[in-house]
């Protein structure tokens, strides 16, 4: 029997959360063919598979082809023009620590 995976975390700030309730609530989460992420409250012209994540009363759908995240920071931004970004937040502390310590590197 295969363990459950737990969904990643979505960390977003009150106005994040506000702003994209505004919008409907619902997240897109994907990568384009350069590898940019993108994060729009409508999805991309294309067919993408998606896992989704409900957090903060609004739906998260990430793109299936991403590396699996512990983390997702998503905010809202106004400048240069208003979008949401999300960013993947990966674990190095154990990389940081090993090297500080004198561990053997990758």
């Amino acid at each position: 029997m295969t363990e459950p995976v737990e969904p990643p975390a979505i960390v977003m700030s009150p106005k994040t959360v506000a702003a994209l309730r505004a919008r409907g609530g619902s997240l897109y989460v994907w990568a384009d063919k350069a590898g940019m992420l993108h994060a729009r409250a409508t999805p991309p012209p294309e067919a993408i598979s998606y896992e989704t994540v409900f957090s903060h009363d609004c739906t998260i759908h990430i793109d299936v082809e991403l590396a699996f995240a512990v983390r997702w920071r998503i905010t809202w931004k106004r400048l240069p023009w208003p979008h949401f970004d999300a960013v993947l937040n990966a674990d190095t502390t154990g990389g940081i620590l090993d090297g500080l310590l004198g561990g053997s590197p990758l």
